[in-house]
């Protein structure tokens, strides 16, 4: 048996009904004091889209494979609440839920490739890519963890589900294409020239946040079966947008106010460069040198013991990305991530040292390919990268920068696109796994 029935979903129904009786009061208050002020009042279409966005359930599965697919489903959320107040959204780790034994053994060995044998990564990568490959992996991995999610989104009964993560894309495209689930299926492509497990036939829509990989992301399909993909604004952190005091971030960050600063960012997980590089860098240039360590005290640590305060400061993990972005003059970092998009809403250059092998080196070089971002593949490059942003009118970089930030005034909200979708629901959905029991 599913929620219904349950006290759980009475509860739920109950702080719904609340939530619709509260935006239809605003409404009304709001109607009436621009009566007053003889602008026109809401229509009685304006209070049913409020109505209906209380009652619509969004459902974003992610995964906590570093820190960027659960940083975009997290933004993707921050921006649904804020522009479709009363929609219900739930982010969950959807490869968990599908299979935890799947999940344990596939995290623990990307976090351990990636820390130690990077190289290794990436020659998974390009076997695990092959189109014979990937299919049969795809395959592999939906049978995996198809009973999980299918009793689990059947459970939660929403309206439109999103993916920010491979795996689980390729299992909602699998239970579309058969049938199972009735409900549109949105899958978000985070990598630049991602590669073809990010896409599954079945799946209702591909947002992508670089225009530019729409083409790309099109070529995985054929003329009787197209990839249906759109580029959309890339969802941020709102914070990314506001105005913030930079001597006043500074002070907070130990960062000095008296000469540039350029951010180094290896991730949520910490990933950071070897000392001799990174003393390399900071010699090279008067810039200051602040490096995001995440999560990884030990990196933390190391650092703070290992170079002078006036060249190098440690910032362990903050929840203040958005503003500590604004008080920097440049970001290096070792992917296209939630970082990097951010760095773009804040229009600072960004430069993309050290990816990983595979997507990361896939996805760096595209951005530059794209005018967004400066892909450095050697020391000396970084190093002359960050001397042309200390510089502050370098062409090349300003223009790079500037293009970035204008991805965020075209195209669709990506909420509107997921909203527009949940929309086209077309009956409740049963999980085949609890009609087989």
């Amino acid at each position: 048996m599913g929620i219904i029935g349950t006290s759980a979903f009475r509860s739920n129904m109950r702080i719904m009904g609340e939530a619709v009786e509260h935006a239809a009061a605003q409404v009304v208050r709001a109607g009436a004091d621009l009566a007053a002020r003889h602008v026109e009042a809401p229509t009685l279409g304006a209070l049913a889209e409020a109505d209906r966005a209380a009652s619509m359930r969004v459902l974003i599965l992610s995964t906590d494979f570093g820190g960027g697919h659960d940083a975009i489903a997290n933004a993707l959320r921050a921006e649904l609440l804020t522009r479709h107040p009363g929609v219900a959204v739930e982010v969950t780790n959807g490869l968990q839920i599908g299979n935890p034994a799947v999940h344990k053994a596939l995290r623990g060995m990307y976090e351990a490739q990636i820390t130690h044998l990077p190289e290794s990564y990436g020659a998974a990568y390009a076997l695990a890519t092959k189109r014979s490959t990937s299919r049969v992996l795809e395959w592999t991995l939906s049978n995996a963890t198809h009973d999980g999610l299918s009793t689990f989104i059947a459970e939660r009964d929403p309206d439109v589900v999103v993916s920010t993560f491979p795996t689980i894309t390729g299992t909602l495209g699998r239970m579309r294409r058969e049938g199972e689930l009735s409900v549109p299926a949105i899958a978000t492509l985070i990598d630049s020239n991602p590669h073809s497990m990010w896409t599954a036939p079945g799946i209702d829509q591909h947002v992508v946040l670089n225009p530019a990989d729409a083409a790309r992301v099109a070529r995985f399909g054929t003329a009787a079966a197209p990839v249906p993909v759109q580029a959309v604004r890339p969802p941020v952190d709102p914070r990314s947008f506001a105005v913030v005091d930079r001597n006043a971030v500074r002070t907070q960050f130990g960062l000095p106010h008296d000469r540039p600063v350029v951010l180094v960012s290896g991730g949520s997980w910490g990933l950071g460069m070897p000392d001799a590089e990174l003393r390399a860098l900071a010699d090279a240039s008067p810039a200051h040198i602040a490096v995001a360590t995440g999560r990884n005290t030990a990196s933390f640590a190391h650092l703070s013991s290992t170079f002078s305060a006036d060249q190098v400061t440690p910032i362990g993990f903050t929840s203040e990305m958005p503003a500590l972005l604004a008080a920097v003059d440049g970001v290096v970092t070792n992917s296209g991530g939630l970082t990097t998009y951010e760095s773009f809403a804040r229009q600072r250059p960004v430069v993309i040292y050290r990816p990983l092998p595979g997507h990361g080196r896939d996805g760096a070089a595209a951005l530059h390919t794209d005018g967004l971002a400066t892909y450095a593949s050697t020391q000396s490059a970084a190093t002359g990268a960050i001397q042309r942003i200390v510089s502050g009118n370098d062409a090349d970089i300003l223009s790079r920068a500037q293009r970035a930030r204008s991805l965020f005034d075209q195209g669709d909200f990506m909420s509107d696109v997921v909203v527009s979708h949940a929309r086209t629901r077309t009956a409740p959905f049963t999980s085949s796994a609890a009609v087989a029991s």
